[in-house]
C-alpha cells in the first residue's frame, strides 16, 4: 500500500513516514466502524456462582449478549453499567438465571450471579489488529485486503491535503475522497 501511494505521488520515497502515518491515521479512523471483517461471534459457557467473565482478546464492543436459559429458551440479555450491578448486589450470595450484564475492560459481569450452566452468544466489534508504526509491504489483514482501496483513498486524500498542500494537491484529494466514500459504501453494504 505505501508503494502504491507511493507511485501515485510521484515523488519517490521522500514521504514514506508521512504515508506510513496517513494509513495508520485511516485504519484508526474505520476502526469503530463495522465491516463484515472486524464483526465477531463468540460462545461461552456460564459457571454456577460466578459474576465476571472474561470477553474474548479482540472484543472492542459487544453489540449484543443473548443468554440460552434451556433448549428454545433465549433472552437478549440487558447491558447495564458496573455501577448499577455493584449497588444491587447487596446479597452476594443471591443467584438465578442473569438477565442483565455490563463491562469493564475486558471484563463482562453477569447480574444476578449464574444459578446453573448457560449458554452465552455474543455479536461484537472485533480488533483485527492495526499497524505497527512502520508499515512492511508483507503486512496483511483486512485492512490490506478487503478494506484496501478504501483505507489507500483516505490515505492518499491526506497526504495530498496536509503534506503535499497547494491548489493542485487540493483539487487531486477530491477524487480520493470520492473514491474513499464509495468504497465506504460498498463494504457497508456488505456488512
Amino acid at each position: 500500500m505505501v508503494s502504491r501511494i507511493e507511485n501515485s505521488l510521484n515523488r519517490g520515497s521522500s514521504f514514506t513516514s508521512q504515508i506510513n502515518n496517513s494509513i495508520i491515521d485511516a485504519v484508526k479512523y474505520y476502526k469503530p466502524r463495522r465491516f463484515t471483517f472486524n464483526t465477531g461471534r463468540a460462545t461461552a459457557s456460564t459457571v454456577a456462582s460466578q459474576e465476571f467473565y472474561a470477553l474474548p482478546n479482540d472484543c472492542l464492543e459487544v453489540d449484543m449478549l443473548v443468554v440460552t436459559y434451556s433448549t428454545n429458551n433465549d433472552a437478549e440479555m440487558d447491558e447495564t453499567t458496573y455501577r448499577w450491578i455493584q449497588r444491587n448486589t447487596s446479597n452476594t450470595t443471591y443467584v438465578s438465571q442473569p438477565d442483565k450484564f455490563a463491562i469493564q475492560g475486558l471484563d463482562l459481569r453477569l447480574w444476578p450471579m449464574p444459578d446453573a450452566v448457560y449458554t452465552l452468544t455474543m455479536t461484537y466489534l472485533r480488533d483485527i489488529g492495526g499497524f505497527s508504526a512502520t508499515l512492511t509491504s508483507t503486512l496483511s489483514n483486512a485492512w490490506t485486503d478487503e478494506a484496501e482501496e478504501m483505507i489507500r483513498s483516505r490515505a492518499m486524500a491526506a497526504m495530498l491535503q496536509d503534506t503535499i498542500g497547494g491548489q493542485d494537491a487540493e483539487a487531486a484529494s477530491v477524487k480520493w475522497v470520492l473514491r474513499e466514500r464509495q468504497k465506504f459504501q460498498e463494504l457497508r453494504r456488505e456488512a
